[in-house]
């Protein structure tokens, strides 16, 4: 399983963790450092996008 994979699965759990929640804000929980790559950052915003629509 590679890391983006694990990242992936990760977000999923949180959103079907809290999905019954309603007004529930999808965060990192920490702060986002200078050296995280602008990728990471996108791919985040659009999975929490595309797995918080499913519910």
């Amino acid at each position: 399983m590679t890391i983006q994979m694990l990242h992936q699965a990760a977000i999923n759990r949180q959103i079907q963790t809290t999905s019954e929640a309603r007004g529930f804000v999808v965060c990192t929980s920490s702060p986002i450092t200078p050296s995280t790559p602008l990728s990471r950052v996108r791919k985040f915003i659009e999975l929490a996008h595309l797995y918080g629509s499913q519910r």
